[in-house]
């Protein structure tokens, strides 16, 4: 039987029903095979009236635990979310956008597709392993960096930078953001 560590069994299973034949312990039943000309004859030791007693208890143990854990929410981690304001998504997701084309230029033009213009998602970064914030106003920029996410990146408006130097400033963290995470973003 393989063990699954305990954080895994959550992202795997609502609950987790533990049969009696799948339970580990030291009183465990062995089952030894002999072959006497060809047929198969299964031995068991039997188990002391002990550890039947302590099989009980630990299965009402498991019982509550089960219970607990099916009480639990679960919170499903996505890989990538760009946010942006509204006013601002509909200019980026135009066919011809600079959004579109810097995308484009990163190899990454399905991460379009997560474009977001629902700033609720802020309060809930936790929830996303890389998020990329473009063009909010000051005040929000400073609540998301205090939120401290440990994969964030927050630009400028991508639409008004004008000279060279401000989209060298802009693109150049993008581009190490990108590389960095490139294998979430390509599963989108």
């Amino acid at each position: 039987m393989n063990l699954l560590p305990d954080e895994d069994i959550s992202l795997l299973f609502n609950s987790l029903v533990v049969l009696p034949k799948d339970r580990l312990s030291v009183e465990t039943e062995t089952t030894s095979t002999t072959t006497h000309l060809g047929a198969a004859e299964p031995k068991k030791r039997e188990q002391p009236n002990d550890s039947i007693q302590s099989q009980e208890d630990s299965d009402e143990v498991l019982s509550d635990i089960v219970a607990q854990e099916s009480k639990a929410e679960y919170n499903a981690v996505q890989p990538f979310v760009i946010v942006t304001s509204q006013n601002l998504k509909d200019s980026y997701m135009a066919a011809d956008s600079a959004f579109r084309k810097i995308l484009a230029a990163l190899n990454v033009p399905n991460a379009a597709n997560h474009l977001s213009a629902d700033l609720s998602i802020l309060k809930e970064t936790d929830n996303y392993t890389c998020v990329w914030c473009i063009g909010l106003d000051i005040k929000t920029e400073k609540e998301i960096l205090g939120l401290d996410h440990s994969n964030l990146l927050v630009s400028p408006d991508i639409l008004s930078l004008n000279t060279t130097e401000e989209k060298k400033a802009m693109y150049m963290p993008l581009k190490a953001f990108v590389s960095a995470n490139m294998d979430l973003i390509v599963k989108l």
